[in-house]
């Protein structure tokens, strides 16, 4: 008698990229009713979200890893900007000084040196503003999907509690075995907690990487700010050596 119940119990797995739904009908049912379909849509629904919640998370990392390494590559490169600058405004505060030798400074070196500064700096602002559009982009998704992760899931799992307590009330009439599928729904909600906390880690490490470009464009914007005002200060001591070599008649300064 046993062995007749279990072959009149019906099972059908349907497959989904989020894993698999087994749905177990009462016995000597076979036909899904409106609520199971309700029930069943529910649950892919959720399914449906969680995949693209994971998919979105996979392609952020994927997409942040060589801004990462483009931003590390922008740190070196700043660092020598910055030395090449530094040595500009040594041979300025020389040029400054009541005395000083035509070897340690002079407006010809100053020059060379700044021209040196200019174009390190006219290349590494194009690297940074290449990155801008990438950073932009990985940035907007970032927010979208902590927009969605915290307005567009709970909708879904009220939804569906109020199908699945209807299909409760209503056993009797429909044919998936509410039992198994609920205990099956409960299970897939401690497997999806450590999903999330997986994706999560991911999305993290892309905002991290955020975090370094929105610091390193603050630094580089700092580094430009004063670059500007060294070069009027640059000009402000050609201006001088230009007054005091037609005042003396001297053609070097």
């Amino acid at each position: 008698m046993q062995q007749l119940q279990e072959e009149d119990v019906k099972k059908e797995i349907l497959k989904h990229p989020n894993g698999p739904i087994e749905v177990v009908y009462e016995p000597g049912k076979t036909t899904l009713t409106r609520q199971d379909e309700k029930l069943i849509a529910a649950y892919i629904k959720i399914k449906d979200f969680e995949q693209q919640m994971k998919e979105t998370a996979d392609n952020l990392y994927r997409e942040c890893k060589p801004i990462r390494n483009t931003i590390e590559e922008l740190v070196e490169d700043l660092k020598v900007v910055k030395e090449s600058f530094a040595a500009s405004v040594k041979i300025a505060d020389k040029l400054c000084e009541p005395n000083y030798t035509f070897q340690e400074a002079s407006l010809d070196k100053l020059n060379e040196e700044r021209d040196k500064t200019e174009d390190l700096l006219r290349d590494y602002n194009e690297k940074i503003l290449a990155v801008y559009s990438k950073a932009k982009v990985v940035q907007d998704k970032i927010n979208h999907y902590n927009d969605t992760q915290e307005n567009d899931l709970d909708p879904l799992f009220d939804e569906y509690d109020k199908i699945c307590t209807e299909h409760m009330n209503n056993w009797q009439n429909n044919s998936i075995n509410i039992a198994h599928f609920d205990e099956q729904f409960d299970n897939f909600k401690g497997l999806r907690s450590y999903m999330e906390t997986g994706r999560e880690n991911l999305v993290e490490d892309c905002s991290k990487v955020m975090s370094e470009y929105t610091m390193l464009t603050l630094e580089t914007t700092g580094v430009f700010n004063t670059w500007n005002e060294f070069v009027k200060r640059c000009g402000l001591l050609q201006v001088l050596s230009d007054l005091h070599n037609k005042a003396t008649g001297f053609t070097e300064n």
